[in-house]
């Protein structure tokens, strides 16, 4: 999470002279080159050749090449403490999608793990809701929590054979050929 809440102002100093699509072409392809070698390392070249790669490129294509695209662009339009808390929101985006699509009933324990992993996002990314601008740009974002959501969960139901390694890295190509495309 120290991580990932990093590279919100680390983006808000490199969006100065980059723009957003070309800052995250470059950064999903370093992610891919160091998660290839991960896999190949840990699971070898046979697994490689036999993962899903047309199931698992389109669903990184839109959910994870989208949504990366996305928050970026809402970064751009906002500034990091907006797309911080945005991107702290996604918990909120999985229990939406859980209770839609997969019939999950809220509870007051659910509820409260909810509102604590929210309060966690907040505090490690350093937000401020005082400091936050809301429009077009926070709604790109917010839409770009969904798709991230909900390629992890088609990830996960429509990749099952495949490992967490191998389901992460396949569709995290998928979303670095549509960044590039």
């Amino acid at each position: 999470m120290l991580l990932f809440a990093a590279g919100f102002p680390a983006a808000e100093v490199l969006l100065a002279t980059w723009g957003p699509i070309a800052l995250i072409t470059v950064r999903i392809i370093a992610c891919c080159a160091l998660m290839v070698t991960i896999w190949w390392a840990f699971e070898g070249f046979s697994a490689m050749r036999k993962a899903p790669w047309l199931r698992g490129g389109v669903i990184g294509a839109l959910g994870f090449g989208t949504g990366t695209i996305l928050i970026l662009v809402a970064q751009d339009m906002t500034d990091a403490v907006t797309a911080a808390l945005v991107a702290a929101s996604m918990p909120v985006s999985a229990v939406a999608l859980e209770v839609a699509l997969d019939g999950r009933r809220l509870n007051k324990y659910f509820v409260g793990g909810l509102a604590l992993v929210l309060t966690g996002g907040f505090i490690a990314t350093g937000a401020d809701l005082g400091d936050a601008r809301f429009g077009l740009g926070a709604a790109l974002g917010l839409l770009a929590t969904v798709l991230f959501t909900w390629g992890s969960r088609a990830a996960v139901k429509n990749l099952p054979t495949s490992t967490g390694l191998a389901q992460a890295t396949v569709t995290m190509i998928g979303a670095m050929l549509f960044c590039v495309a």
